[in-house]
């Protein structure tokens, strides 16, 4: 059940990105298998969210992970968007298309205030 913190931060994340954020022209796809045929039908959804300024990842050793140049984190606020991103996504940032590599929910309590997206050209 949400509680008086998710009410509060989800409206936080929201205000400071749409704030300090631009607007950008975010593809999502959706896949859909056909069983019978064996062909996967992908289809485009175009959104216009508002997401955090980019910034580099993390410089942090994490073992196994490689962090590669052109890479960055951008976040969007739960309330603001209508759709989940998801690895494979493309967002176009000043004309330059990115493909999200990484999502992180971000939890305010039982409900997501914000996703963090990492973004590699």
């Amino acid at each position: 059940m949400p509680g008086q913190l998710d009410t509060k931060m989800r409206a936080v994340a929201e205000t400071l990105i749409e704030r300090f954020g631009k607007t950008v022209d975010w593809t999502s796809y959706d896949d859909v298998p056909d069983p019978a045929t064996g062909t996967v039908a992908r289809t485009a959804n175009q959104h216009t969210p508002t997401i955090s300024p980019p910034v580099g990842p993390n410089q942090n050793y994490v073992p196994g992970q490689v962090i590669e140049q052109g890479e960055f984190d951008v976040m969007l606020a739960a309330l603001a968007i209508t759709f989940t991103p998801k690895v494979g996504d493309e967002v176009d940032i000043d004309s330059v298309v990115y493909t999200v590599v990484k999502v992180d929910w971000i939890y305010s309590g039982t409900l997501v205030a914000a996703y963090k997206c990492t973004v590699r050209r």
